[in-house]
């Protein structure tokens, strides 16, 4: 007999699919979850480079025209999608996602909900109406919202105490596997002028004051004067 256990539906919903650490999170979950036990969507407010790769391990994708400022028809068409795909569960990544997903998800088709949020900042920024809205409505409402951090978790238990107890911390990881490519390091290396004594130091994130390069560079400089042969 064969197994006719139904797979799960599974939506994420996404600001953009351009390359960056939160869709790379989510390309690298698509990829790897058991497809046996779930069908993959996502929907997503502007277009970008990860379409192709997106649509090679989804089984929909669908671009939300929100409109800019608020604007109730993107939470009608993630409404209609949760509907027509039989959505079990949407998972938001960051707030707008979150706020967008809620009709549709818990008002109108009652379905999990699991919001997963990656920037202390992007929480700092959930004030006024918006706040009041998650300690009265949004929270007591979710299934579960998880930080990417055990600092990003922390942030969410001092603001929101209420429902800590609905609140995870999942750490982001990374497929090391996709950076396994045979190389010639010394060859590489002389091409960045690295003598084979140098301990070569790297770091890749976006160009954004939430980075801190600044304190990063600081802490190199620190660093090489102690160990002149750090690069």
């Amino acid at each position: 007999m064969g197994n006719n256990k139904k797979k799960i539906n599974l939506l994420f919903v996404l600001l953009q699919i351009s390359t960056g650490g939160v869709e790379r999170v989510v390309l690298d979950l698509a990829r790897n979850l058991d497809r046996s036990l779930f069908n993959i969507y996502i929907a997503f407010f502007s277009n970008g480079n990860l379409y192709r790769d997106l649509s090679e391990v989804c089984r929909g994708l669908f671009h939300i025209e929100k409109k800019p400022g608020f604007d109730p028809g993107a939470m009608l068409q993630l409404s209609r999608i949760i509907k027509d795909k039989s959505i079990d569960a949407i998972n938001p990544h960051h707030y707008a996602p979150f706020f967008y997903s809620f009709l549709g998800s818990k008002i109108l088709h009652r379905r999990s909900l699991i919001y997963t949020e990656h920037s202390v900042a992007e929480l700092e920024r959930i004030t006024g109406k918006h706040e009041q809205l998650c300690k009265r409505w949004f929270f007591r409402n979710t299934d579960a919202i998880v930080g990417v951090s055990w600092e990003v978790t922390k942030s969410f238990k001092k603001r929101f105490p209420a429902y800590s107890d609905k609140m995870i911390d999942v750490p982001n990881g990374v497929d090391v596997d996709r950076f396994s490519t045979p190389i010639d390091r010394t060859q590489v290396r002389a091409e960045w002028k690295l003598s084979p004594e140098h301990f070569v130091i790297g770091t890749i994130a976006n160009l954004r004051k939430v980075k801190n390069h600044a304190c990063l560079i600081r802490a190199f400089s620190r660093l090489n004067a102690v160990y002149p042969r750090t690069r």
